[in-house]
Order: structure tokens, then sequence, then C-alpha cells
């Protein structure tokens, strides 16, 4: 404290007058602190790709199954370390972020099996999809006669005689 004493009662060059004769002439026009919450985190658009993964840079990490192919919203604490993730103003996830620059791969096992969940109904999905193609190719072949183009030539044939008739 007997520093603060010191360097408080020194004067100014700058200005001729002491911190505390400042204080005095400024202290008036001080406004007060603001209500709400200052955001002091930077905001960072990110994208979930196809395989469920961000890339923050340069290294993956893995989200949610539901979020793939959406935009998030992210907050990047550089005190921390942290970057928080919200969709449409719900939180996601907070994640702890690796180095940059060394292309490292954060996968959560969580993650992971949504993700295979998630290929597999797809896959279920596709080979349903596949058979019902089969079976309309199979119907449409059963429904559809064929004949012989032959048939046609004589058939124009008769027609033409009848008209040069």
């Amino acid at each position: 404290m007997l520093w603060m004493e010191r360097v408080d009662s020194k004067i100014i060059r700058d200005f001729g007058q002491t911190r505390m004769e400042r204080f005095v002439v400024e202290s008036p026009l001080l406004r007060p602190l603001p209500v709400q919450h200052f955001e002091y985190r930077h905001p960072e658009p990110i994208i979930v790709h196809r395989d469920g993964r961000i890339l923050f840079q340069t290294n993956r990490y893995s989200m949610p199954a539901a979020y793939r192919g959406k935009s998030l919203d992210g907050l990047l604490d550089l005190a921390d370390g942290t970057l928080i993730l919200k969709h449409e103003g719900v939180f996601v996830r907070r994640i702890k972020l690796a180095a940059p620059g060394i292309k490292a791969t954060v996968d959560d096992s969580v993650d992971r099996k949504e993700h295979q969940k998630a290929w597999l109904d797809g896959l279920n999905l596709e080979e349903k999809i596949r058979k019902q193609v089969i079976e309309k190719r199979k119907k449409a072949e059963q429904e559809t006669e064929v004949t012989d183009p032959a048939i046609f030539d004589r058939l124009f044939h008769e027609i033409a005689m009848e008209v040069a008739a």
C-alpha cells in the first residue's frame, strides 16, 4: 500500500496533477457499468460436416449426429482455450481446444455410436429403396407386352396397299 500512496501523490508530468487530483476531476464523468453481461468471447461460425465433425484451427472435433450439415454459433474463449457451441441459441457442447495447427482429431465415444447408428439407419433405408425399385421394375416388365417389330412392317404394308387400291 505504501507504493500506491507514493504513486498517487506523485505529479504526472503531462497533466501537472497527481492521480488523486485527476480522479476528483474525472470521477463525475464515469458511467456505471452496464447491467447486461459483456460478451468477451469471439464469435466463430462453425459448420458440422457430413462426417459429423467440425474443423477448427486445423483440428477436427466430433459432434452429435443430430447436427450433421448444420451451422453452429461458436464462442471462442481465449482465456481458457475453449469453444462453446450453440445451435439456434441452444447450448450444444463445450470443447477444450487442442493446440492449433497439430491436425488432431478429437472423437467422443457417444458421438461415434450415434454416427454408426445413423449410418446403419441410412444403409437400411438405402437397401429398402433398392428393393422397392427392383420390385417396380419386375412389375413393369410383367405388365409390358413386347411384340416383334416385324408385325408393324406387315401392318403398314397392308395399310399402304389399301390406300393404293
